[in-house]
């Protein structure tokens, strides 16, 4: 009896561990490789096919979802590409270069002689003479006590009368730059600049000299202008006078003369002596030009022209001055 009741005990154990081993055996088919076979749960990775949500842009949804919304450029809300935006709603109405009210008339600058159709020229004054949107002294510039025979010594302020000796200096330096700037100055106007100098020289008709584009050598004042007088003075027959270029060295004849003396030396408008008697020192901004020839310099019919300018300083030279009308 009692061995047969160790048979029984031995017979239940063993079947209790037959059910458990099968028991897990079948776990580990669940568990054990499903893991690594969960490397085919990396073909989860084609959940990373979601990317082809992307393809969201074919449908309009992917670009307002990426676009970087404080960029102006791509931000729904900027005026850019804002339908409800109009272009004339986009007009900046402060700047009168687009905003359609703002009329090419009005735009014009009132400051500006050159632009202004509505602001007449004024008229310029009885010792100037108009050159087109200036005026120009009508002689040149002369000192306030200047005599028929003497300059004078005065510097305070440039005056514009005939009659006179010229205002003059030799040799030319930047004081006397900066001296004749300063009297025109104080005169109301200022130094006349090279262009308009040129301009007033050559007038509408763009003249080689302020009377014409022929060379006369009794127009102005220049080395041979008084070549002739100087033959009658000294009983040297005319046939035998010497009239060539430079004459006014073989005898030297030549002189300063007072202003407007030459009465047909004058440009179109009646500015006299432009062309020489002396030289005139022009503002170029940053510094002068010295143009218009001279009485006493050699080459008078290329010296004189109104594009010629020194390129020396130890001459004679005045200036003249202008102001905006």
């Amino acid at each position: 009896m009692r061995h047969l009741t160790c048979k029984w005990v031995i017979l239940i154990l063993f079947t209790i561990f037959t059910v458990l081993f099968s028991c897990n055996e079948k776990d580990s088919s669940i568990y054990g490789d499903s893991g690594n076979s969960g490397d085919t749960g990396d073909t989860g990775d084609t959940g990373n096919t979601g990317n082809t949500g992307n393809t969201g842009e074919e449908n309009g949804c992917g670009p307002i979802e990426q676009p970087d919304h404080d960029s102006p450029l791509t931000d729904n809300d900027s005026p850019l590409i804002d339908n409800d935006y109009t272009d004339h709603d986009y007009t900046d109405h402060d700047s009168p270069l687009t905003d359609n009210d703002y009329t090419d008339h009005d735009y014009t600058d009132h400051d500006s002689p050159l632009t202004d159709n509505d602001s007449p020229l004024t008229d310029c004054p009885d010792d100037m003479v108009e050159a087109g949107e200036i005026c120009i002294d009508r002689y040149e510039a002369s000192r306030g006590d200047a005599t028929k025979t003497d300059q004078g010594v005065a510097t305070a302020k440039a005056y514009s009368v005939k009659g006179v000796m010229p205002w003059m200096v030799n040799p030319v330096t930047d004081e006397a730059y900066q001296k004749f700037k300063a009297a025109c100055v104080s005169a109301g106007k200022r130094l006349c600049r090279d262009d308009e100098w040129i301009s007033a020289c050559e007038g509408p008709e763009k003249l080689t000299y302020s009377w014409g584009n022929e060379w006369e050598r009794t127009t102005c004042n220049n080395v041979d202008t008084f070549c002739d007088d100087y033959c009658e003075k000294n009983s040297i027959p005319m046939e035998n006078c010497d009239l060539s270029e430079n004459c006014g060295y073989n005898y030297y004849c030549f002189k300063v003369v007072p202003t407007g003396q030459f009465e047909d030396c004058s440009n179109y408008s009646g500015a006299f002596d432009i062309n020489g008697n002396v030289w005139e020192i022009t503002d170029t901004g940053d510094g002068y030009k010295i143009r218009g020839g001279a009485f006493n310099c050699a080459g008078p019919s290329n010296r004189l022209k109104c594009t010629y300018a020194a390129g020396w300083t130890a001459l004679y030279a005045g200036f003249r001055c202008c102001k905006d009308r």
